[in-house]
């Protein structure tokens, strides 16, 4: 079998570029790096913003967790708040609408605040005690008795409400109570 030169030429090329590569691989890749170099940096710069994507999503779970934590506590308290306080003052649920007796209503200790006309000697006496706070309606309830801010009860005016305590005014002065103290 006899080749020709050309024939000999497309048979031989091949293994001849193969070579050449090979041989030349290094310098052959540093000058091939030097027109990809865009690809590489756009690449490098996508998976940085992916990393700083994650890394800010990472952040911010573990707060919405935290988040979720805290909403859960503040709904725990609310229910055994609502429970404890309000459900006393709750109608019995019937079919048919009816007045209920008195000896059906719920036994409620009495509230600490003197009877009208008031007895400030005794009010030197009472502990204070603050079950619940609305800041956002400026109410409060103290000792059983629900007030708004400037509103005076038997003597004791309600002047500020904030998240966690309120100030009253007695005969003995401004007083601040702590909720649930």
């Amino acid at each position: 079998m006899h080749l020709d030169t050309k024939s000999f030429v497309l048979l031989v090329s091949p293994f001849v570029v193969a070579s050449g590569v090979w041989l030349f691989s290094d310098s052959l890749i540093a000058s091939l790096e030097h027109f990809f170099e865009p690809a590489r940096q756009q690449s490098t710069k996508i998976l940085q913003e992916k990393g700083e994507r994650y890394r800010y999503l990472t952040e911010h779970r573990n707060e919405y967790a935290s988040l979720l934590k805290q909403i859960q506590i503040r709904n725990e308290n609310r229910f055994w708040i609502s429970e404890r306080l309000f459900v006393p003052f709750a109608e019995p649920l019937s079919s048919s609408p009816s007045v209920p007796s008195e000896s059906s209503l719920p036994l409620l200790p009495p509230p600490l605040l003197p009877a009208s006309g008031g007895d400030f000697k005794a009010l030197a006496a009472v502990k204070w005690s603050v079950q619940m706070i609305l800041p956002d309606q400026q109410t409060a309830i103290i000792n059983n008795q629900i007030m708004h801010v400037g509103e005076s009860i038997n003597g004791v005016k309600l002047l500020h409400v904030k998240k966690d305590s309120v100030s009253i005014q007695t005969d003995k002065g401004i007083q601040w109570i702590k909720l649930f103290h």
